[in-house]
């Protein structure tokens, strides 16, 4: 939700973004929510169908990508990321992260596993 991505934002570093994914994906022990995500879910599956309510949630989903951009630019402004690729382009391959999250997790994919992918992803925004 926006509060949370918010309530992370005040420390500025790759570590804080890593433990709001973590937290996202947060189980009880092992297993990862696997409640998915209602705002995923009603694009997939309004779509055609009640177009208002799923603009409704696409909306909602630009508004968490913009807030993700935003503390990206902040990271890349204080030097804690590395500036390239540019914070929109970052956000959006985050959103992408998330939305594939969700869906392993409610494949049944073990927390671990979604930890190391977070790992991975995170990998690559470290500044050298």
């Amino acid at each position: 939700s926006l509060s949370r991505i918010r309530q992370h934002r005040a420390e500025r570093t790759p570590d804080a973004l890593r433990d709001h994914l973590v937290a996202m994906i947060a189980g009880r022990g092992e297993a990862p929510c696997r409640d998915g995500c209602l705002l995923i879910n009603t694009v997939l599956e309004q779509s055609g169908l009640d177009e208002e309510l799923a603009d409704l949630a696409r909306r909602y989903l630009e508004q968490i990508q913009a807030e993700f951009e935003a503390w990206i630019a902040d990271m890349q402004a204080e030097g804690t990321l590395s500036a390239s690729p540019d914070a929109r382009r970052r956000a959006r391959s985050l959103m992408c992260l998330i939305k594939g999250l969700r869906v392993m997790a409610r494949e049944g994919t073990p927390r671990e596993a979604l930890e190391e992918l977070i790992d991975d992803f995170m990998e690559g925004w470290r500044v050298a």
